[in-house]
């Protein structure tokens, strides 16, 4: 798909989907605006983009549970652009075990990783993403934000982040919806993500679960919201868990 001229903002893209889904759009022609957390992630990250890319990458060192952080980074970047057309809301700490098993800050990290997190960069980005022609946010919840859903090995407080996700994007959806912004909220299953490189890429990946899902499809998926004309609003996208024994 094209992204030309598309101007994209990603939490979450040191590694991971969010690496990947970052490259997706960059190898589509789009401007990158992207938050790690960290110096050193920062500096990789503006290194790989440097020597895989022709579009611009903006990389910034972020910690999005903490405000004051959130507000200086969103500054940068509206000193960069005056607007951006896709906000995707990718990151989010992975946490799992016991209800006694982890510390009590890991479980207020997990949970402003991905809550806090994305309400701030939403709110702060707000006037920038309504500056677009057309403006659409992308959440990466997960299974686990799904009401009754129990088959993961995530800790409490990962579930708790995920519904509180899942709620955020259910209310922006209604609010945003007349102002022409679409949001568009995926809940996949546990998946196995695939590098964008074109060997790995163009086949499909056998993995010791079967027919896993990977990051390939939900990309295609992404892209195919996202390339819906203005009137069709996919809010809610759920993905069957079709792993093999």
């Amino acid at each position: 798909m094209s992204f030309a001229k598309k101007k994209v903002f990603i939490s979450g893209a040191y590694r991971g989907f969010g690496r990947s889904l970052a490259t997706h759009f960059s190898n589509g022609g789009a401007e990158l605006f992207l938050t790690v957390r960290g110096e050193q992630a920062r500096q990789e990250t503006l290194d790989f983009f440097q020597s895989h890319s022709r579009q611009p990458a903006h990389v910034y060192d972020c910690d999005l549970s903490n405000p004051r952080a959130v507000s200086a980074t969103m500054a940068a970047v509206a000193g960069e652009t005056d607007h951006i057309d896709i906000i995707v809301n990718n990151a989010a700490m992975w946490l799992e075990g016991g209800i006694n098993d982890v510390t009590d800050e890991a479980v207020a990290d997990t949970i402003n990783s991905g809550v806090t997190g994305s309400v701030l960069v939403i709110k702060n980005l707000e006037k920038l993403l309504l500056n677009s022609k057309t403006p659409d946010i992308v959440n990466m919840i997960s299974a686990c934000g799904i009401p009754y859903f129990k088959a993961s090995s995530a800790h409490v407080a990962f579930y708790a982040m995920k519904h509180g996700q899942s709620g955020m994007s259910e209310l922006l959806t209604d609010r945003l919806k007349g102002e022409g912004v679409r949001v568009i909220s995926l809940y996949p299953p546990d998946f196995h993500n695939v590098e964008e490189d074109p060997e790995p890429w163009s086949r499909r990946e056998e993995s010791p679960f079967g027919t896993m899902l990977t990051s390939r499809e939900l990309i295609d998926t992404i892209d195919f919201a996202l390339t819906r004309p203005r009137n069709c609003m996919m809010n809610q996208i759920f993905f069957e868990d079709t792993r093999t024994q």
